[in-house]
């Protein structure tokens, strides 16, 4: 009975002591579940709460023989149940400096994650920087905080190179006379358009002058945004092209240019194009005059080119697939070639003096 009573009066007994082992190790995991949370590094979290308790081989197979032990009621002498606490204290002071090295290790891993985001959210912030200022240089505003979404939007809607419009007009005129020719010509483009910010002429030769009704930018440059009706106007003035005595004689002179029409976005559309051109001819007692004219387009985007309104010419001609009617298909075409021309006639007949006189032709081309 008295040992018994000495028993009691020692205060912690072994299965208190393992009670309270057990709701130390629970409060540990939980702990360590609540430090990383459920947005921490879950793979390492859950090797720790599974290895938490029982981390060493040596360390599980002596608990697990201590509670065996403890389940088959054994009585201890007073010395060995002193060991038996002993053991289990130094167990359990092990498994709890392995667990602080384990959450040490962990938060430090924490750390470096969360480091490592930050420095990511800078590069992707500057990232959106970067791009929002290329796509606004390109002639679409867009802000570092627009979405995803806004961005790729946006960068569909930047003109490219292949969506402007690239168009090179020649023309030749021919004029004669006796003795000697005078030629020259004036050519008049009318562009119903919709959705371009400026016009470039570009290859200039032989030309007197070419102006557009756009609003001057320098070095042939002109804006027109917002024009739904660009005209243009290029003149070779007249000149003699011929001077042999006798008999009728002809000669020619030819200018060319190419013009650039740049879009705004991506629906930018050219609808409709009308050539007019004037030939002038001269010579003495009588004047010829005629022309011939060709208007290469760059056709990507297009696939359909109809003539109409044709007057006064003696031919027209496109380079793609005859659908019949003056229309044409041009799907698979890079650029489009249109030519027209009218023949050299004689348009005045007066003796005596150097006579001038002109012919004109004109049609409409409207693409699809």
């Amino acid at each position: 009975m008295l040992r018994r009573n000495r028993r009691k009066e020692k205060g912690i007994t072994l299965i208190t002591l393992v009670v309270t082992i057990i709701v130390l190790v629970i409060l540990a995991g939980v702990s360590l579940g609540i430090l990383v949370g459920d947005n921490g590094i879950l793979t390492q979290t859950q090797q720790i709460r599974g290895n938490v308790i029982f981390q060493g081989e040596e360390q599980q197979l002596l608990l697990n023989q201590l509670y065996w032990e403890m389940e088959q009621g054994k009585i201890y002498s007073e010395d060995e149940e002193s060991a038996k606490k002993d053991q289990m204290i130094e167990l359990l002071q092990k498994q709890v400096e392995e667990l602080k090295q384990q959450i040490a290790d962990l938060q430090g891993e924490l750390d470096t994650t969360k480091e490592q985001l930050t420095s990511l959210q800078e590069e992707y912030n500057k990232f959106k920087e970067i791009i929002a200022l290329a796509i606004t240089n390109k002639g679409v505003p867009t802000a570092p905080t627009d979405s995803a979404e806004t961005m790729a939007a946006n960068i569909e809607a930047i003109p490219s190179t292949s969506q402007n419009i690239s168009i090179a007009q020649t023309v030749t005129a021919t004029g004669g006379g006796y003795d000697e020719a005078y030629a020259g010509y004036t050519e008049t483009i009318v562009l119903n358009l919709e959705g371009f910010s400026t016009i470039t002429f570009s290859s200039l030769s032989n030309m007197s002058s070419i102006t557009c009704n756009g609003t001057s930018l320098g070095n042939d440059r002109y804006d027109i945004s917002g024009l739904t009706s660009v005209t243009i106007t290029a003149t070779v003035s007249n000149r003699r092209v011929a001077n042999q005595y006798g008999g009728v004689r002809y000669g020619s002179v030819t200018g060319s240019y190419t013009y650039t029409l740049e879009k705004e976005n991506a629906s930018g559309k050219l609808n409709s194009m009308q050539n007019s051109i004037t030939a002038t001819g001269g010579g003495y007692d009588c004047a010829w005059a005629g022309y011939s004219q060709s208007t290469v387009v760059s056709a990507t985007g297009l696939s359909k080119v109809t003539l109409s309104n044709m007057s006064n010419l003696s031919s027209t001609s496109c380079d793609g697939t005859s659908l019949g009617d003056n229309s044409y298909d041009i799907s698979a075409l890079s650029s489009t070639t249109i030519s027209s021309s009218i023949s050299t006639r004689q348009v005045v007949n007066s003796y005596g003096g150097i006579k001038y006189g002109s012919v004109s032709g004109s049609y409409v081309t409207t693409f699809e």
